[in-house]
């Protein structure tokens, strides 16, 4: 009789394993982030533009940080969209850029972010600018910046013109709290420089939508366009890593440009 019970204890067992080992296989998988990737070693397709990557094996500018090319920093993903991080390696903070190929000019620049702005770590530097690195002292360089420098009590946004690397013009301001999509744009004339960003998204937001914020720049200095490239980068000031976070990701949704006729 006990054998007969320590018998039906062993295939009551079995079957507990088999049934669990079933449910162990049909289970599913952990889950991980998927990227669905279109960055192409040092270069990357967005909103119909190609983009060459930034990857740096030492320090460089801005900020005196390492700039990685990898899909775990700049990658496109099936909706088209941009994404740049700002992550930790080998004991390592790895940095975003993208810079375009091609040269604009005078027109229309549009940018679409997805991201809350006001929310970035305070180390952070969102930068849309153009830069031509043969145009000293100036570089051509005019910027819209998104950061607070390292310090929560001040403004977290700007508009730039730079005169040269210590002399520059600039519009300093908040970007709306908790505000996910925000449109930006600068339109670039002969005559002036304008700066808006806008709630939302919006395509031709200068024409159709009341901005939050504005600067219209009509100095005597302006930049006039040469073989400048438009660059858009997430970076850390002075290097300084997160303070809060283990990694920062923006997302642009799209960026246009519409020439001056």
């Amino acid at each position: 009789m006990q054998k007969r019970i320590v018998n039906q204890n062993n295939h009551f067992l079995f079957l507990l394993l088999f049934c669990l080992t079933i449910l162990v296989s049909c289970a599913p998988p952990k889950s991980k982030i998927t990227r669905n990737e279109t960055n192409l070693k040092n270069s990357v397709s967005f909103s119909g533009y190609e983009w060459n990557i930034k990857n740096t094996t030492k320090r460089v500018g801005p900020g005196n940080n390492f700039f990685s090319s990898s899909t775990e920093n700049v990658w496109v993903n099936n909706q088209g969209q941009l994404n740049l991080r700002i992550s930790k390696q080998n004991e390592r903070w790895n940095c975003a850029e993208i810079i375009s190929k091609q040269h604009f000019g005078y027109g229309y620049y549009e940018f679409f972010i997805t991201t809350k702005l006001d929310k970035l770590d305070k180390n952070v530097v969102l930068g849309l600018f153009t830069y031509d690195n043969k145009q000293k002292p100036h570089y051509n360089e005019i910027d819209i910046e998104f950061s607070k420098w390292g310090n929560e009590n001040t403004t977290n946004a700007q508009y730039v013109i730079h005169k040269n690397q210590n002399e520059f013009n600039s519009f300093k301001f908040l970007v709306e709290k908790n505000l996910i999509k925000s449109t930006h744009i600068i339109l670039r004339n002969k005559d002036s420089i304008y700066f808006a960003s806008y709630e939302g998204h919006f395509k031709n937001a200068l024409y159709n939508k009341k901005p939050y914020q504005s600067w219209s720049y009509k100095n005597d200095f302006r930049p006039s366009p040469a073989n400048e490239k438009i660059h858009i980068n997430l970076w850390l000031f002075r290097a300084n890593p997160l303070i809060e976070k283990k990694e920062e990701i923006v997302i642009i949704e799209k960026f246009e440009f519409v020439p001056m006729k």
